[in-house]
Formats: structure tokens, sequence, C-alpha cells
């Protein structure tokens, strides 16, 4: 990807794409220790103190909107719509 982003490598994706696919190779890991982080919580309640609880259903609704907000930045970076993080590279 940053042989293409060079433009050592021809390819037929724009450079947003090659950018934001980069991007979020990048961020991975980042992004699943938050997600891990997020769900820590749910692994603590007790499974029979027949107690009611809003943690989990708070814990598990942030995750999804936590990856649908991360898809839905992944599209715009796609798109074109966002500018990534990462500087444009150059020679």
């Amino acid at each position: 990807m940053i042989e293409r982003l060079l433009g050592h490598v021809p390819s037929n994706d724009t450079p947003a794409y090659l950018k934001a696919g980069l991007l979020e190779r990048l961020m991975r890991p980042i992004s699943l220790l938050v997600l891990l982080l997020i769900a820590m919580p749910v692994l603590y309640i007790p499974p029979r103190t027949g107690s009611r609880s809003w943690l989990p259903v708070w814990c598990l609704g942030s995750g999804l909107l936590f990856i649908v907000t991360q898809g839905l930045f992944r599209a715009m970076g796609n798109a074109g719509l966002l500018p990534p993080l990462m500087p444009y590279c150059r020679d």
C-alpha cells in the first residue's frame, strides 16, 4: 500500500482508499483494545444474583456504537469525504 501511495507500483484504487486501508490496519490493535475495555465490565456481573443491572446493556450498546462509528469513518475515508489522519506520503 505504501508503494502504491508513493507511485512506485500501479494501482486501480484511489489514494483515499489506500490511505484509509493503511490507517485501519495501523489502528486495528488500538480498536481491539478499546472493544476489550468496553466489554470488561460485563464479565464482572455475577450471573445468579437476581439483581437487574443496566451495565451490560450500556457496555454492549457502546461497543456496537463504536463498531458502527468505525465503519462509518472507514466508508467516508474510502469515499474521500474525510481526509485520513495520516499525512500524504511523498518522496
